[in-house]
């Protein structure tokens, strides 16, 4: 009996120790087949080798360059680049000129036509700006575009004035003439019920006051034909205005050599 529990004690003791040694070794095939699995279904693909040196030395981006202004420089209205003025030494927002903003040298001078306003940037001495030079007076001669703009402007003002007397004419025109066509209709009426004696003056009356309204009409129509030639001259000083800019060279726009 003994002998029987001895073997029975010897085999259980092989076995757990079978089990100690193998269990580790079955466990972790267990968990290599269930890994490989795993990665089959959930795994991500390995990353393929990459130039990572290009990433780094690619060429960056090169930034807008901030341009320079100088005579000859251009920009229009709505331009980013526009560096403005800082105030309007003659004429208007149509036509005119005055100093660039941060320098006391460059000047901008602009027109306008139908595609919006144009600026050009010269010096503040340039021929273009000034007139050109007399070299036997050092003078300049009244060819600049600031001769051409208080052209523009005396001739502006001129218009203005002109349009200014004409409704005012009209308006004392055609009372005077209502006032004599109503003196005149009423001394016909008096005509008719009384005696020729006593409508006379009214109708004399009325007939006068109808010719000074014609004359006073004849006057505004006068201030109209003034008006349209004064027009017509600023529209033409205007056109010599584009003209000088268009027709500008490099050695108008920049300050005349040893001064002017």
């Amino acid at each position: 009996m003994s002998q029987r529990n001895g073997r029975i004690r010897l085999g259980v003791t092989l076995i757990l120790v079978i089990l100690i040694i193998a269990g580790p070794m079955i466990y972790a095939s267990y968990i290599s087949i269930g890994s490989a699995y795993a990665y089959e279904q959930f795994g991500t693909i390995p990353p393929e080798d990459r130039d990572f040196d290009a990433i780094f030395t690619a060429t960056p981006d090169i930034p807008t360059p901030i341009p320079t202004i100088g005579p000859g420089s251009t920009f229009e209205q709505g331009d980013t680049n526009n560096p403005g003025v800082r105030f309007i030494e003659k004429g208007d927002t149509v036509f005119g000129y005055g100093p660039l903003n941060g320098s006391d040298e460059l000047y901008a001078v602009w027109t306008t036509d139908k595609d919006g306003t144009h600026y050009v940037v010269v010096d503040k001495d340039s021929i273009l700006l000034r007139g050109g030079i007399d070299l036997a007076t050092n003078s300049r001669y009244e060819n600049g575009f600031d001769d051409l703009i208080k052209q523009r402007e005396e001739k502006k003002n001129l218009l203005d004035q002109e349009v200014a007397k004409i409704d005012p004419q009209d308006n004392t025109a055609n009372s005077i003439f209502n006032i004599g066509a109503a003196a005149a209709t009423v001394g016909a009426v008096v005509c008719i019920l009384a005696t020729f004696g006593v409508c006379a003056p009214i109708v004399g009356i009325g007939a006068a006051l109808m010719v000074g309204g014609f004359a006073s009409q004849a006057v505004a129509r006068e201030y109209r034909a003034s008006a349209g030639a004064l027009a017509d001259s600023v529209e033409s000083i205007e056109g010599q205005l584009v003209e000088r800019i268009n027709r500008r060279t490099e050695s108008e726009i920049v300050a005349p050599q040893g001064g002017g």
